[in-house]
């Protein structure tokens, strides 16, 4: 079967931040709408509908331009980008929800996929969806962390992303190229008092080895670098 992603951004990043655990902001989006496909799904086009903050440069606006142009992008996720207007003294993101939506129906329209996966707990999708079904495709809602299952997108199908799942499918600290682009915001949550053998096992089965393991001489009897996973310790 056909699948193609949708990720409503704005809405998965209110929902990461409420974790409280910004390692969990650096997520691998086509790996984890991957691991919610069927054995006999073929995981097609990943959309991510976002826009950059409102701000010159720095901050929140650069790392969300790494987490695009370095690291989405080579994992074969295709961003589409809305904005932001500030009217009044208050600043609103525009045209995402609308291009998304547009997206979804127009590929069901032209047959670019069997199944729609659309991650969002946005009710303002609801016609939009419907619009789909009328097609004959099916439609499986991801609702981010801390949503719960809605009664009313009717029929279709909608399972919750666990914070255990976004942790399971996190993105390399390093680009392809070899380069440390990971930002050492996303890395503030881990606990340095922690002994290294219960931090690796929260590791076991994650794709990131954070920079200060590769500082750590006791951290080396438990992880190899190079294939990033967990290894037996020495005796």
């Amino acid at each position: 079967m056909r699948v193609n992603a949708y990720i409503d951004g704005y809405n998965l990043y209110h929902a990461e931040r409420k974790l409280n655990d910004n390692r969990l902001k650096w997520v691998n989006l086509r790996a984890l709408c991957q691991h919610f496909c069927d054995e006999v799904d073929i995981l097609d086009k990943v959309y991510y509908f976002t826009s950059f903050a409102y701000q010159p440069k720095g901050g929140i606006k650069d790392r969300h331009k790494i987490y695009i142009e370095d690291f989405l992008e080579d994992f074969g996720v295709e961003t589409i980008f809305g904005r932001f207007n500030k009217f009044n003294g208050e600043i609103k993101e525009k045209e995402t929800d609308i291009k998304l939506a547009l997206q979804l129906y127009k590929d069901a329209r032209d047959d670019k996929y069997d199944k729609a996966i659309l991650l969002s707990a946005d009710t303002d999708f609801i016609p939009a969806i419907k619009e789909v079904k009328e097609l004959r495709k099916e439609v499986l809602l991801l609702l981010p962390p801390t949503h719960k299952l809605l009664a009313n997108f009717g029929e279709v199908i909608n399972q919750n992303i666990t914070k255990d799942d976004l942790a399971a499918h996190l993105l390399p600290a390093k680009t392809k190229n070899g380069k440390e682009k990971m930002p050492k915001e996303y890395l503030s949550n881990i606990q340095s008092r922690e002994q290294p053998e219960e931090i690796t096992k929260n590791l076991k089965y994650s794709s990131w080895i954070p920079k200060e393991f590769t500082q750590c001489e006791k951290c080396k009897d438990y992880l190899d670098y190079e294939r990033y996973e967990k290894v037996k310790p020495k005796d």
